[in-house]
């Protein structure tokens, strides 16, 4: 990867140049000492496949890590936090499954985004099912508030094995989720909004974050 190289002296140009009538000057990037650093190749990398029941027809979904620097992949089990108090957030001691999957196979994809999120007791190492589960699926306009979001939902762990390819931070998991989902707006179920069942099915690298 390159380096991203910014001198202190051209910081300065980031600002309008002064001429002699008062007019700006814009200076363009490529003077200013700006290296935007190549992503390797093949990112993001393809964790696993989804597939996602709704209406009756069955779409593919992928599975991403996108992780540079930093764990940052779609599939992970981390520290579970609460964040409803008026306070820090707090560590419950509980354990996080966050799943994110795109349609088709495109990461830059913002619409129709399947969300789903579980909670476990302690860390699973078999079969297991999740509390307070959460399912959402953006809008057809992307993130834009829009969205699908359950009013019940059921997410269960078939299978797991940590360690893959020598890596401790990651294993495979597969996963079943049901749930039934309302129009909402902004994470708030609309009044009257229309509903209808899902299913989905995870065959994907899982990442373990700090647990």
């Amino acid at each position: 990867m390159k380096p991203l190289i910014l001198g202190l002296g051209l910081l300065g140009l980031l600002g309008a140049c002064q001429t002699g009538n008062d007019a700006q000057t814009i200076v363009p990037e490529d003077q200013l000492g700006i290296v935007v650093p190549d992503l390797p190749e093949g990112y993001p990398w393809k964790m696993g496949d989804v597939v996602l029941t709704m209406g009756g027809s069955a779409r593919a979904y992928t599975t991403y890590d996108f992780s540079i620097g930093a764990f940052d992949a779609a599939v992970q089990l981390r520290a579970d936090y609460d964040c409803s108090g008026s306070g820090s957030c707090e560590n419950t001691g509980k354990v996080l499954l966050s799943m994110r999957a795109h349609p088709g196979a495109d990461p830059d994809a913002k619409a129709e985004v399947l969300f789903v999120s579980g909670v476990f007791d302690t860390l699973p190492g078999g079969p297991a099912e999740a509390q307070n589960v959460i399912v959402q699926i953006s809008g057809a306009q992307g993130w834009d508030g829009k969205m699908l979001m359950s009013d019940s939902a059921r997410m269960t762990i078939t299978a797991i094995r940590r360690g893959k390819d020598g890596r401790d931070a990651y294993g495979t998991l597969s996963a079943t989720v049901t749930a039934t989902v309302c129009d909402a707006v902004d994470e708030v179920l609309t009044p009257g909004g229309a509903c209808q069942d899902i299913t989905a099915s995870f065959e994907t690298e899982v990442q373990y974050d700090s647990v």
